[in-house]
């Protein structure tokens, strides 16, 4: 499972998470830049400035996923919305639990 972690600063704002949401959120097609990357292994953190190539990158999975995995996608866009509206925020995702 990968967490998802909103943070401002050292603190965590919110989190979320899925099982097996490692199968479309890991592996994605190379066209996805930034999802693409993901490791499976580590942190990636995201800033402000990544979140609209992140948001419309996840609006592409989205699109790809049946309705319950939608809604964890949904979770996810809503959590990259709040940190590119945020200052100081980051989002991080991580196959660690939080």
């Amino acid at each position: 499972m990968i967490t998802i972690v909103l943070e401002q600063g050292e603190s965590v704002v919110s989190t979320c998470g899925r099982e097996e949401n490692e199968r479309y959120l890991l592996g994605r097609q190379d066209s996805l830049k930034l999802l693409s990357q993901l490791s499976d292994c580590g942190y990636d953190t995201f800033g402000k400035d990544d979140m609209p190539e992140l948001i419309g990158e996840l609006q592409a999975v989205r699109e790809c996923v049946g309705d319950r995995d939608r809604c964890h996608v949904d979770q996810i866009i809503a959590l990259a919305v709040r940190c590119q509206a945020g200052n100081g925020m980051t989002l991080t995702f991580t196959p660690f639990g939080e």
